[in-house]
């Protein structure tokens, strides 16, 4: 398994089902943190 295929199984494991992620941005200098409810599935989560 090459290190793709492993990140990808990670990525999988961890994140393949409803899982609560924290999204940070920042805006005119000031930082912001949310909540997002989001899944990990095909290389991209939604």
């Amino acid at each position: 398994m090459n290190w793709n295929e492993q990140a990808e199984t990670i990525m999988v494991e961890r994140f393949g089902g409803d899982t609560v992620l924290s999204l940070a941005t920042v805006e005119n200098g000031v930082p912001y943190v949310r909540y997002v409810n989001a899944y990990y599935e095909d290389g991209t989560f939604l």
